[in-house]
């Protein structure tokens, strides 16, 4: 009777599992060869300029695809952030060299995702940093770095967004660097998404990536 309800729950564990996939609320992914070729470029860092939005301050967002079928789909959203009405991303100097972003594993085994976290420098403490530090601080949104290959990474969905943690350092002496240290992490499944749709900003837009 024992070995009998154990085969039950694992007959119906499986068909149950099949169902879902077949529903596509339980995804499985083909996996691709992994190659790398000599001469080959591959230096990390990002650029000296952020984009920064609210969360509240975005009307549409871009999207996964709900049936991903190559690499690049798995990890790339799909579509333009829209903003409401007079809203736009906000560009943010960031001191070079100071921008980094590790997708760290977490989770226990058969739960594991990533905390995509990360931090920038903006240098100095006048009004409009202080300012900034003090808007950003209970808010959520959208975090758009740009590596030196011209690649957009996203930090941030509708559903998933990126929180902050503001940090200004005044500096003890002269020859220190005062700045405001804008820590970021988002909780998700892909370790950074791939954006490579269009960047509204005040009076002007970057334009979507071919």
């Amino acid at each position: 009777m024992k070995k009998f309800i154990i085969s039950f729950w694992i007959t119906l564990g499986l068909k149950l599992e099949h169902l879902m996939f077949k529903m596509g609320i339980l995804k499985y992914f083909d996996f691709t060869d992994l190659t790398w070729n000599d001469s080959l470029e591959n230096m990390g860092g990002f650029t000296s300029i952020a984009y920064f939005a609210p969360w509240q301050d975005i009307e549409t967002w871009p999207t996964l695809s709900d049936n991903p079928i190559t690499d690049e789909e798995l990890v790339t959203l799909s579509g333009n952030f829209a903003m409401k009405e007079n809203k736009h991303f906000i560009q943010v100097y960031v001191t070079p060299e100071t921008a980094e972003l590790n997708a760290n594993n977490q989770g226990e085994t058969d739960g594991q995702s990533f905390r995509n976290e990360g931090e920038f420098l903006y240098p100095g403490s006048k009004a409009e940093c202080r300012a900034f530090a003090r808007k950003i601080n209970n808010s959520r949104g959208v975090v758009i770095l740009i590596d030196g290959d011209g690649d957009r990474t996203c930090i941030g969905t509708e559903m998933l967004p990126c929180f902050f943690k503001p940090t200004l350092n005044y500096g003890k002496a002269a020859a220190d660097r005062k700045g405001l240290v804008v820590q970021f992490f988002q909780n998700h499944f892909a370790p950074g998404l791939i954006y490579k749709g269009s960047i509204p900003l005040d009076g002007s837009e970057i334009p979507e990536q071919s």
